[in-house]
């Protein structure tokens, strides 16, 4: 079974964000970038990201 996830910023963010992900590099469905998460977090930069584990 997949699982969806997204980020996205309500009010203009960036940072370091906790993730309910395994620690893994990701891929982000909209810009095609890999997403990393480390330690249960990672760099989010304002952009939305869906990732499909």
């Amino acid at each position: 079974m997949q699982q969806i996830t997204g980020y996205f910023a309500i009010h203009p963010f960036e940072g370091v964000i906790e993730a309910d992900l395994e620690n893994g590099i990701y891929k982000d469905v909209l810009s095609e970038r890999n997403i990393v998460v480390k330690n249960n977090k990672l760099v989010f930069n304002g952009e939305p990201v869906i990732i499909i584990n």
